[in-house]
């Protein structure tokens, strides 16, 4: 079945997934506390009590932010349009196919990630989700730079997600380079 660009599509966010994102996250800060008040050491002051406390800091932000994205009225996660496509995680604002440069994925262990390399100029005036620009300078030291669009807690797979973003620049953005 070939896909339309001309029409936009919409994605939703999907609660299950939000939903178990959050309960793993609740886990690992239970696992921080459950370090910090020495369930893995018989003696104060070792490194277990530092990553406890990381683990509860860490995964706890991570969760209210999960929560925050699970209980929030609106649905769309995910829009592709002729215009371009905007990530509601990345920016409330549409980000035009002509300012993608390159598209590109990326794998940490089981997760998949499409990149977005956009042009600097356009980049400096988009705004930009705070969590997204910081995860986004430490994803380049390890050799990923761009804007991370990814499938999980979204109503689609990651294949579904690289084939609609190619389909989408292609048909837009005729220069756009993609290597996946």
């Amino acid at each position: 079945m070939k896909l339309d660009t001309s029409k936009s599509m919409a994605f939703e966010k999907s609660k299950m997934q939000l939903f178990a994102l959050a309960l793993g996250g609740i886990v690992f800060v239970l696992i921080g506390i459950w370090l910090v008040r020495g369930g893995a050491v018989t003696r104060k002051g070792e490194w277990t009590i530092l990553f406890g406390w990381v683990s509860i800091v860490f995964f706890g932000v991570a969760t209210l932010l999960i929560l925050r994205r699970l209980v929030s009225p609106a649905r769309t996660v995910l829009t592709l349009s002729p215009e371009g496509f905007c990530d509601t995680r990345i920016s409330k604002e549409t980000i035009p196919w002509s300012s993608v440069l390159t598209i590109s994925t990326w794998e940490m262990r089981s997760s998949k990630f499409v990149i977005v390399l956009l042009e600097p100029a356009f980049e400096a005036t988009l705004t930009i989700n705070p969590i997204q620009r910081f995860t986004r300078r430490a994803n380049a030291a390890l050799g990923a730079d761009g804007l991370f669009v990814n499938a999980m807690g979204v109503k689609l797979s990651f294949g579904e997600l690289i084939n609609y973003f190619t389909n989408y620049a292609k048909s837009h953005n005729p220069s756009v380079r993609i290597t996946t």
